[in-house]
């Protein structure tokens, strides 16, 4: 890929700092202020730094990548390659290291000169660098997770770039780039609007429960979205005001508000997002579901009753063939054969059950 630049130069690391705008920190909410410590604790506890830590204090720094950055001052903005920076900011600091919980980090003299002063490629501006960073982190070697990816498309997008332009450039041929945009630009309008995502009932924030949730037809129909049409730049507040209590309601399915007693529904994206988008369209599942919040009650007015029948024993089955597998290990418990002998009663029951007219009469019916 092409890369316009100003020329390459060996800076000391003293003068590099960390880019606040990198996308990496749109969901790091508890970073507050943005200070090397924080920005480091942040790789170290969700970036897997050690593994580049372990790479360095073996090898020193291998220097055959120059990292993007922009004059600031006196110094340079990192615009790509800030992970790099976190991890050679903390091995040429001991204290920093131990006040985060490393262990003393042992180098030779010859590595840890490495660490002084490294390549860089300074672009005039953020603009000249963002196809080549984007293409890296999105469809490249070193990918971003998918909020990360969302706030570079969506700022990109901000500052006057066509959502056309931009998943070409980033190489995007499954309209993942426009989702994710969408996605952002959703969680924006609903944050505005009083989402809270450090209140949130689920185990951690799913960006892509949403994103997927707004390509569901169910989803779409409910927020009085219009067709799953993604040829065209979206408005900055999708969500119409007359839509907004029915956006908090979704974000509270997907995951939750403590602060106003809701509880998530959504538990997994499989199978959940589209039992709830199958709910959503049917008008009686969807009146039972959003009085009682109940998505499996809801759904019983979906799935057929000889499936909510068949499920179950297909499942009994494949729990007892496994358990045949492994009787070698049976080690004689008088619990576990009496669970044994209720199982095969039980059977016996359920067979009969099925063999009588009664339930001939229902299949016949």
């Amino acid at each position: 890929m092409a890369l316009s630049s100003s020329g390459t130069q060996r800076v000391s690391v003293d003068n590099l700092l960390f880019d606040d705008k990198n996308p990496r920190f749109a969901d790091a909410k508890s970073l507050g202020h943005l200070d090397d410590k924080s920005i480091i604790k942040f790789y170290l506890e969700q970036v897997d730094l050690r593994e580049l830590l372990d790479s360095i204090t073996s090898s020193g720094y291998i220097d055959f990548d120059p990292m993007l950055v922009q004059k600031s001052g006196q110094k340079y903005s990192v615009l790509e390659g800030n992970r790099r920076l976190a991890a050679l900011k903390l091995l040429r600091d001991n204290a920093l290291a131990k006040k985060l919980g490393l262990a003393d980090i042992s180098m030779s003299s010859t590595q840890r000169a490495t660490l002084d002063a490294i390549n860089v490629r300074v672009m005039p501006n953020r603009k000249a660098a963002r196809a080549y960073i984007g293409f890296k982190h999105i469809n490249g070697p070193h990918k971003w997770d998918s909020m990360a990816k969302a706030q570079y498309a969506a700022e990109w997008l901000r500052d006057g770039g066509s959502l056309d332009t931009i998943a070409k450039t980033l190489g995007d041929r499954n309209n993942l780039v426009r989702r994710l945009v969408f996605g952002r630009i959703v969680l924006d309008q609903a944050e505005a609007n009083g989402f809270d995502r450090a209140q949130i009932t689920s185990r951690n924030f799913s960006f892509s429960h949403l994103y997927t949730a707004l390509t569901r037809p169910g989803f779409r129909a409910f927020l009085s979205l219009k067709p799953n049409d993604l040829s065209f730049n979206p408005k900055r507040r999708p969500i119409k005001p007359s839509r907004i209590r029915a956006l908090q309601d979704v974000m509270g399915w997907l995951y939750g508000q403590k602060n106003q007693g809701i509880d998530a529904v959504v538990k997994s994206q499989n199978p959940d997002i589209n039992r709830l988008n199958e709910v959503l369209q049917r008008p009686d599942a969807k009146r039972f579901f959003i009085a009682s919040k109940n998505l499996d009650g809801a759904y019983e007015f979906i799935e057929p009753a000889s499936t909510r029948f068949s499920e179950p024993l297909f499942a009994a089955l494949s729990n007892t063939q496994r358990a045949l597998s492994l009787v070698i290990y049976f080690d004689g418990s008088r619990r576990v054969k009496a669970v044994a002998e209720d199982l095969v009663d039980s059977a016996e029951a359920l067979l009969k059950a099925m063999s009588s007219p009664k339930s001939n009469a229902r299949k016949t019916a």
